[in-house]
């Protein structure tokens, strides 16, 4: 009888010291996991704001180039400021401005691909335009 207590109690042992075990690691996994969807996240957030603050940046020039109207370039205005603002905002949520500098990056590098694929569109038609012009001509 006192064996069969003593065995029970060293399975109850082992049993909760396996099921802790196997708990903390579960819970140390989805806490891992969760941390990088957020760091991962916030980044990408922050560069889906960068994004925007440019290019509504971009739409203020452009409308400055072609006659101002100065409500929509306060408005303009506004919205990037409130961009860039969103964007630190959500970098200092996991405490570390390193990452808007990485979505700042990460930015910069979508924006110049999107300016080179302009030029090189503008540049075509540009071209297109020429050879439209020359076989007028004749």
């Amino acid at each position: 009888m006192i064996c069969l207590l003593v065995f029970i109690c060293c399975l109850a042992a082992v049993t909760a010291l396996t099921v802790g075990m196997v708990l903390k690691v579960v819970t140390t996994l989805v806490e891992a996991f969760l941390d990088i969807v957020v760091r991962y996240g916030v980044i990408l957030i922050c560069t889906a704001l960068i994004c925007l603050a440019v290019f509504i940046l971009a739409g203020m020039v452009i409308e400055l180039i072609h006659g101002a109207n100065i409500l929509l370039l306060l408005l303009s205005l506004g919205l990037w400021v409130l961009s860039l603002g969103l964007a630190a905002f959500f970098a200092s949520l996991i405490g570390s401005l390193a990452y808007l500098l990485i979505a700042l990056a990460c930015a910069a590098v979508m924006f110049l691909s999107d300016l080179l694929g302009e030029l090189s569109m503008s540049l075509f038609n540009g071209m297109l335009g020429i050879m439209a012009k020359q076989s007028g001509r004749r």
